[in-house]
């Protein structure tokens, strides 16, 4: 747990220790959709980073600071300068020499601001890269998250059929990887693609209340579950 893993870093009492806690926080609180939580721990890493002088953990903390921002901020942002801010924190400071270290994580978060911005054939590009290295690397653990992040961009395009294609691809892809809440999201978004394109939506949403039966004994009470459990 987070919890265990903190009690942990204190006890090692070294600033590294304490870092991939928060780090570990971050991941888990962004697929969790805890923006809230997220701007916390951003700020907390980007501390002890200045202070310890440890550049890598600086950029972690501030791709994810600049992500939390772009989702929070009231203030109109450039698109076209936020993209080129975000990815020169990536690739200067997460993932220098031209690896791909979380580059999944990084397309996903690029377009999801992208889209909050309006800036949906920016997001496109974006997902479709993210989606090519995915395939091409093997870093692909949230391929199914970034397939159903485009069949999003293409509904709030306009483009219902291509979007309600991708979506029952993402379902697919995060089913066979056992990404129960990445599914969850995955057909609430396609229940919202098949009411907007006027077809039937009495399958998917039988299909979308059968897995999220699956969560009620858990006590869960995740962004999703919620948006799941308002849906059905």
């Amino acid at each position: 747990t987070l919890s265990a893993m903190f009690d942990w870093a204190d006890e090692l009492e070294h600033p590294v220790s304490t870092c991939v806690a928060h780090l570990s926080a971050l991941k888990l609180h962004y697929n969790l959709g805890n923006t809230a939580a997220i701007g916390t721990h951003a700020a907390a890493m980007l501390s002890l980073a200045d202070t310890y002088g440890l550049f890598w953990y600086d950029g972690f903390g501030g791709m994810f600071a600049a992500w939390h921002e772009a989702m929070t901020s009231d203030d109109a942002i450039d698109p076209t300068a936020f993209a080129e801010s975000f990815e020169q924190i990536y690739r200067g400071r997460v993932a220098p020499d031209g690896n791909l270290l979380i580059h999944s994580q990084y397309s996903r978060m690029l377009a999801e601001a992208l889209l909050r911005f309006g800036a949906h054939e920016h997001a496109l590009r974006v997902v479709d890269e993210g989606i090519a290295i995915c395939q091409s690397s093997g870093e692909d653990v949230y391929l199914g998250e970034l397939t159903r992040t485009r069949g999003v961009t293409l509904l709030k395009r306009g483009d219902v059929d291509a979007a309600i294609v991708d979506l029952r691809r993402a379902i697919s892809l995060t089913r066979q990887r056992g990404q129960k809440l990445f599914e969850l999201r995955a057909r609430v978004s396609l229940c919202e693609a098949l009411e907007a394109g006027g077809e039937s939506t009495s399958e998917a949403l039988s299909e979308l209340k059968a897995l999220l039966d699956s969560f009620a004994s858990e006590g869960v009470a995740y962004v999703d579950v919620e948006a799941a459990r308002k849906r059905v």
